[in-house]
Protein backbone atom coordinates (compact mmCIF):
# COMPACT_ATOMS: atom_id res chain seq x y z
CA UNK A 1 0.00 0.00 0.00
CA UNK A 2 1.16 3.13 -0.88
CA UNK A 3 1.15 5.86 1.68
CA UNK A 4 0.59 9.76 -0.09
CA UNK A 5 2.70 12.11 2.35
CA UNK A 6 1.49 15.85 1.19
CA UNK A 7 -0.74 17.72 -1.10
CA UNK A 8 -0.35 18.55 -4.60
CA UNK A 9 -1.85 20.41 -7.70
CA UNK A 10 -4.26 18.97 -10.03
CA UNK A 11 -6.76 19.12 -12.76
CA UNK A 12 -10.00 17.59 -11.68
CA UNK A 13 -13.07 17.39 -14.35
CA UNK A 14 -16.10 18.65 -12.90
CA UNK A 15 -18.73 18.12 -16.10
CA UNK A 16 -18.94 17.97 -19.40
CA UNK A 17 -19.91 20.49 -22.24
CA UNK A 18 -20.17 20.02 -26.02
CA UNK A 19 -18.49 16.92 -25.99
CA UNK A 20 -15.23 18.01 -24.33
CA UNK A 21 -14.47 18.13 -20.31
CA UNK A 22 -14.91 20.73 -18.12
CA UNK A 23 -12.03 20.76 -16.05
CA UNK A 24 -10.35 22.87 -12.56
CA UNK A 25 -6.94 23.70 -11.15
CA UNK A 26 -7.17 22.20 -7.44
CA UNK A 27 -5.19 21.28 -4.87
CA UNK A 28 -5.71 17.67 -3.65
CA UNK A 29 -4.92 16.27 -0.32
CA UNK A 30 -4.51 13.19 1.02
CA UNK A 31 -7.16 12.67 3.82
CA UNK A 32 -8.57 9.10 3.15
CA UNK A 33 -8.51 6.88 5.97
CA UNK A 34 -5.23 5.02 3.90
CA UNK A 35 -3.78 8.12 2.65
CA UNK A 36 -5.91 8.95 -0.66
CA UNK A 37 -6.16 11.85 -1.97
CA UNK A 38 -10.37 12.64 -1.55
CA UNK A 39 -10.12 16.39 -0.80
CA UNK A 40 -9.66 19.66 -2.87
CA UNK A 41 -9.93 23.39 -2.38
CA UNK A 42 -9.74 26.43 -4.94
CA UNK A 43 -5.89 25.98 -5.93
CA UNK A 44 -3.49 28.85 -4.74
CA UNK A 45 -0.50 30.03 -6.38
CA UNK A 46 2.05 32.71 -5.48
CA UNK A 47 5.24 32.54 -6.84
CA UNK A 48 6.60 30.81 -10.14
CA UNK A 49 8.12 27.69 -8.23
CA UNK A 50 4.21 26.95 -6.98
CA UNK A 51 3.55 27.40 -11.36
CA UNK A 52 6.25 25.11 -11.75
CA UNK A 53 5.16 22.63 -9.07
CA UNK A 54 1.79 22.71 -11.08
CA UNK A 55 3.03 21.75 -14.31
CA UNK A 56 4.78 18.90 -13.04
CA UNK A 57 1.72 17.44 -11.08
CA UNK A 58 -0.41 17.62 -14.03
CA UNK A 59 2.16 16.05 -16.48
CA UNK A 60 2.95 13.45 -14.35
CA UNK A 61 -1.11 12.37 -13.39
CA UNK A 62 -3.06 13.95 -16.18
CA UNK A 63 -6.35 14.73 -15.14
CA UNK A 64 -8.09 13.58 -12.14
CA UNK A 65 -11.56 11.24 -12.74
CA UNK A 66 -12.15 9.85 -9.38
CA UNK A 67 -14.58 13.10 -8.01
CA UNK A 68 -16.39 12.74 -11.19
CA UNK A 69 -16.77 9.10 -11.20
CA UNK A 70 -17.43 9.04 -7.45
CA UNK A 71 -19.77 11.93 -6.55
CA UNK A 72 -22.08 15.05 -8.13
CA UNK A 73 -20.54 18.68 -8.53
CA UNK A 74 -22.83 21.60 -7.65
CA UNK A 75 -21.52 25.73 -8.14
CA UNK A 76 -22.16 27.92 -5.58
CA UNK A 77 -22.34 31.17 -7.25
CA UNK A 78 -21.98 33.01 -3.70
CA UNK A 79 -18.55 31.36 -3.21
CA UNK A 80 -17.89 32.00 -6.77
CA UNK A 81 -16.82 27.62 -6.46
CA UNK A 82 -17.34 23.93 -6.22
CA UNK A 83 -19.67 21.95 -3.98
CA UNK A 84 -18.93 18.30 -4.21
CA UNK A 85 -20.59 15.41 -2.56
CA UNK A 86 -19.44 12.07 -2.50
CA UNK A 87 -22.11 9.41 -3.82
CA UNK A 88 -24.32 7.36 -1.14
CA UNK A 89 -22.23 4.05 -0.34
CA UNK A 90 -23.15 0.74 0.48
CA UNK A 91 -23.16 0.11 4.33
CA UNK A 92 -20.78 -2.90 4.98
CA UNK A 93 -17.26 -4.04 4.99
CA UNK A 94 -15.14 -2.44 2.25
CA UNK A 95 -11.46 -2.74 2.00
CA UNK A 96 -11.53 -4.00 5.49
CA UNK A 97 -12.93 -0.89 6.47
CA UNK A 98 -16.63 -0.81 8.33
CA UNK A 99 -18.58 2.02 5.94
CA UNK A 100 -21.99 2.93 8.15
CA UNK A 101 -24.44 6.08 6.85
CA UNK A 102 -25.22 8.39 9.54
CA UNK A 103 -28.88 8.31 10.24
CA UNK A 104 -31.23 10.72 11.68
CA UNK A 105 -33.21 10.22 14.70
CA UNK A 106 -37.00 10.17 13.94
CA UNK A 107 -39.08 13.31 15.46
CA UNK A 108 -35.90 14.79 16.54
CA UNK A 109 -32.75 16.75 15.21
CA UNK A 110 -30.52 14.12 16.42
CA UNK A 111 -27.81 12.32 14.26
CA UNK A 112 -26.61 8.79 15.43
CA UNK A 113 -24.43 6.01 13.86
CA UNK A 114 -25.55 2.68 13.93
CA UNK A 115 -22.87 0.25 14.48
CA UNK A 116 -22.37 -3.23 12.72
CA UNK A 117 -23.38 -6.06 14.25
CA UNK A 118 -20.08 -8.16 13.33
CA UNK A 119 -18.51 -4.93 14.48
CA UNK A 120 -20.08 -5.14 17.91
CA UNK A 121 -19.03 -8.92 17.95
CA UNK A 122 -15.48 -8.40 17.27
CA UNK A 123 -15.24 -5.70 20.18
CA UNK A 124 -17.49 -7.84 22.53
CA UNK A 125 -19.64 -4.93 23.06
CA UNK A 126 -23.83 -5.37 23.97
CA UNK A 127 -26.52 -3.66 23.81
CA UNK A 128 -27.48 -1.08 26.41
CA UNK A 129 -23.95 -0.64 27.03
CA UNK A 130 -22.49 3.01 27.61
CA UNK A 131 -20.25 4.41 24.96
CA UNK A 132 -18.62 7.48 25.40
CA UNK A 133 -17.39 9.25 21.96
CA UNK A 134 -14.16 11.76 22.44
CA UNK A 135 -13.13 14.02 19.72
CA UNK A 136 -9.23 13.59 19.28
CA UNK A 137 -6.20 14.45 16.73
CA UNK A 138 -5.26 11.18 14.70
CA UNK A 139 -1.69 10.96 13.33
CA UNK A 140 -1.28 9.07 10.08
CA UNK A 141 2.22 8.45 8.61
CA UNK A 142 0.59 11.32 5.91
CA UNK A 143 -0.18 13.70 8.56
CA UNK A 144 -3.08 14.42 11.43
CA UNK A 145 -6.43 14.91 11.33
CA UNK A 146 -10.04 15.78 13.13
CA UNK A 147 -11.70 12.07 14.44
CA UNK A 148 -13.20 10.31 17.15
CA UNK A 149 -12.74 7.74 19.77
CA UNK A 150 -14.90 5.13 21.17
CA UNK A 151 -14.76 3.85 24.63
CA UNK A 152 -16.93 1.34 26.39
CA UNK A 153 -17.63 2.70 29.62
CA UNK A 154 -19.74 -0.66 30.71
CA UNK A 155 -16.94 -3.06 29.95
CA UNK A 156 -14.40 -2.96 33.16
CA UNK A 157 -10.86 -2.36 32.57
CA UNK A 158 -8.52 -4.52 30.76
CA UNK A 159 -11.46 -6.02 29.39
CA UNK A 160 -10.67 -8.07 25.74
CA UNK A 161 -12.50 -8.06 22.45
CA UNK A 162 -13.42 -11.49 21.24
CA UNK A 163 -10.55 -11.26 18.65
CA UNK A 164 -8.27 -10.25 20.76
CA UNK A 165 -8.93 -13.41 22.42
CA UNK A 166 -8.83 -15.62 19.80
CA UNK A 167 -5.41 -14.33 19.15
CA UNK A 168 -3.99 -15.16 22.70
CA UNK A 169 -5.42 -18.47 22.48
CA UNK A 170 -3.62 -19.27 19.59
CA UNK A 171 -0.41 -17.94 21.32
CA UNK A 172 -0.61 -20.23 24.52
CA UNK A 173 -1.35 -20.04 27.97
CA UNK A 174 2.01 -21.34 28.39
CA UNK A 175 3.83 -18.98 26.10
CA UNK A 176 2.30 -15.94 27.40
CA UNK A 177 3.06 -16.88 31.30
CA UNK A 178 6.42 -17.13 29.81
CA UNK A 179 6.63 -14.14 28.71
CA UNK A 180 5.77 -12.31 31.78
CA UNK A 181 8.42 -14.42 33.88
CA UNK A 182 11.00 -13.81 31.84
CA UNK A 183 9.50 -9.63 31.59
CA UNK A 184 9.36 -10.07 35.33
CA UNK A 185 13.07 -11.79 35.85
CA UNK A 186 14.39 -8.77 33.64
CA UNK A 187 15.56 -11.19 30.57
CA UNK A 188 12.41 -10.17 28.37
CA UNK A 189 11.12 -7.20 27.14
CA UNK A 190 7.36 -6.81 26.49
CA UNK A 191 5.76 -2.89 25.92
CA UNK A 192 3.44 -2.22 29.08
CA UNK A 193 -0.08 -2.76 26.75
CA UNK A 194 0.69 -5.85 25.76
CA UNK A 195 2.20 -6.98 29.61
CA UNK A 196 -1.73 -5.28 30.38
CA UNK A 197 -3.34 -7.38 27.62
CA UNK A 198 -1.57 -10.87 28.70
CA UNK A 199 -2.75 -10.09 32.39
CA UNK A 200 -5.85 -9.57 31.54
CA UNK A 201 -6.17 -12.39 29.14
CA UNK A 202 -4.42 -14.61 32.18
CA UNK A 203 -7.38 -13.60 34.51
CA UNK A 204 -10.00 -13.98 32.33
CA UNK A 205 -8.81 -17.98 31.61
CA UNK A 206 -8.43 -18.11 35.37
CA UNK A 207 -11.83 -16.48 36.25
CA UNK A 208 -13.42 -18.62 33.90
CA UNK A 209 -11.15 -21.99 34.37
CA UNK A 210 -13.14 -25.34 34.41
CA UNK A 211 -10.91 -27.76 36.10
CA UNK A 212 -10.50 -31.40 34.69
CA UNK A 213 -9.23 -32.48 37.77
CA UNK A 214 -5.96 -33.98 35.72
CA UNK A 215 -2.12 -33.74 36.26
CA UNK A 216 -1.63 -31.68 33.45
CA UNK A 217 -4.62 -29.03 34.31
CA UNK A 218 -3.68 -28.41 37.29
CA UNK A 219 0.11 -27.30 35.94
CA UNK A 220 -1.91 -25.60 33.78
CA UNK A 221 -3.79 -23.40 36.32
CA UNK A 222 -0.73 -23.15 38.62
CA UNK A 223 1.19 -21.41 36.08
CA UNK A 224 -1.46 -18.92 35.27
CA UNK A 225 -1.68 -18.05 39.06
CA UNK A 226 2.47 -17.86 39.30
CA UNK A 227 2.51 -15.39 36.50
CA UNK A 228 -0.16 -13.17 37.20
CA UNK A 229 1.61 -13.41 40.99
CA UNK A 230 4.37 -11.95 39.45
CA UNK A 231 6.73 -14.90 41.16
CA UNK A 232 10.06 -16.24 39.26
Amino acid sequence: MTINKGWKYAIVKIGEADGSDVCELVELYPLGPSGEYNTFCRARMCSLEDLHMATRDIERDGTNLWFWENGEFTYDAEESWWDWKRNKQRDGLVGGQHIVTIEQAEGTDDCFVPIPDELLEELDWEEGDEILIEETEICEPWGEHRGFTLANLSKPEGHLSKNTKDELYKEGVYKIAERLHMHANGTGDISPDDEKKYRAYLQWRLDTWETTGNEFDAYMKCLIETALGGEV
